[in-house]
């Protein structure tokens, strides 16, 4: 897998998307996602690079994807995907959808405890009564 063509493609993208060279980050990630459509790394780096370009309604179509697909999604990934597009829904006013997102956050077995640990926060937060 490490070897393959759309591998090195998706890496090269988050390398670029990583560097800021958001033009390089597209044409990359772009040709990864044409080779292997449906891998979920890839999709959460594409997501990544629209939400860079101020796209974020197609970034959130991205994650959505991801979502759909947990059982077959690193943890880690599907973890990101969750808390970054509940961000989004809430900056967007969509409170209820960030919290369904922050809370099928928190059902991840796996993935960095940092980002779960801000998800529960951020749940905390918007499911208070004071809100």
């Amino acid at each position: 897998r490490l070897s393959t063509p759309a591998y090195r493609l998706s890496i090269e993208g988050w390398r670029s998307l990583e560097r800021g060279d958001l033009t390089e980050a597209a044409r990359a990630l772009t040709r990864a996602l044409a080779l292997r459509p449906d891998e979920p790394v890839t999709l959460y780096r594409y997501a990544r690079l629209l939400f860079a370009q101020r796209q974020d309604d197609a970034a959130l179509v991205a994650l959505a994807s991801i979502h759909r697909r947990q059982p077959s999604t690193p943890p880690t990934i599907y973890l990101l995907a969750c808390v970054d597009a509940a961000r989004v829904k809430e900056q967007q006013g969509d409170v209820r959808t960030a919290i369904e997102l922050y809370r099928s956050a928190m059902t991840v077995s796996g993935g960095d405890q940092r980002v779960k640990q801000d998800a529960q926060l951020q749940l905390a937060r918007l499911a208070s009564p004071a809100r």
